[in-house]
């Protein structure tokens, strides 16, 4: 990290969380953290990061579903997103630095290929429910805008969708076990603010989408009754949230 360096939600949220772990993750022009002037503090933690690499593999059949435009042929986009998703897991479990570990995670490879099943599985039931196709339908996409001549800040969202019915939709897809437990919706709203600096106008939706609780999924709720799933989480927002 330096002055000149665009300023990205994580970088935000870790500052704010603590500015010492800031530092020792991003590092600062300058500063010896312990391996270079600059440099982030070296990292000895040898955690397994199966989460990660599950939850960056539906993400992945999810982009390929939209920027590919698999849905356009329906009666196989399904098993093309799962073969999408089953060699991205690959693909980032053999990375050595995702430290895989599967007798820390108490978990078989099939066990966690399951899991990318049923999120990528999940997701089409969600986006069928709620029309998250339009005239516009792009995933990954890069946000950068200026908040000043001196200050950039960007972000990369999961998804963008269009539609003339409901607007501007901007989409976060989550694979925690724990609704919003893990969650900021300032993360969506920092998103909201990025589109408002590139486009000139504001979102119409933000909304979290949980691989693990589809729409149409049953569940116990807290008091020990049945919930249906819905799939989605509704973030608010408006003008103010942005400006602030």
């Amino acid at each position: 990290m330096n002055q000149g360096s665009t300023l990205y939600w994580s970088h935000l949220a870790a500052y704010e969380a603590c500015p010492q772990k800031f530092l020792w993750m991003k590092g600062w022009d300058g500063v010896d953290c312990g391996h270079g002037e600059g440099q982030p503090k070296p990292n000895p933690s040898t955690d397994s990061k199966h989460h990660a690499v599950m939850g960056i593999a539906i993400q992945y059949a999810v982009e390929k579903m939209y920027n590919d435009q698999l849905f356009r042929d329906p009666p196989n986009v399904l098993k093309v997103m799962l073969e999408v998703g089953e060699k991205e897991f690959d693909r980032q479990a053999s990375k050595p630095w995702m430290h895989m570990n599967y007798s820390q995670a108490q978990m078989t490879r099939e066990d966690m290929l399951d899991v990318i099943r049923e999120g990528i599985t999940g997701y089409i039931a969600t986006m069928k429910a709620h029309r998250f196709l339009g005239t516009y339908a792009k995933a990954e996409v890069n946000l950068v805008g200026w908040i000043d001549k001196w200050n950039p800040i960007g972000g990369r969202a999961d998804t963008i969708v269009k539609r003339d019915d409901t607007g501007v939709t901007i989409i976060d897809g989550k694979n925690t076990k724990h609704k919003m437990k893990y969650t900021d919706p300032d993360q969506l709203r920092w998103y909201a603010l990025l589109f408002k600096l590139a486009y000139r106008e504001i979102p119409d939706r933000l909304a979290y989408v949980w691989y693990r609780f589809p729409h149409g999924m049953k569940t116990q709720g807290p008091d020990g009754a049945e919930v249906i799933e819905s799939g989605v989480e509704w973030v608010e927002f408006d003008e103010e949230d942005l400006q602030g």
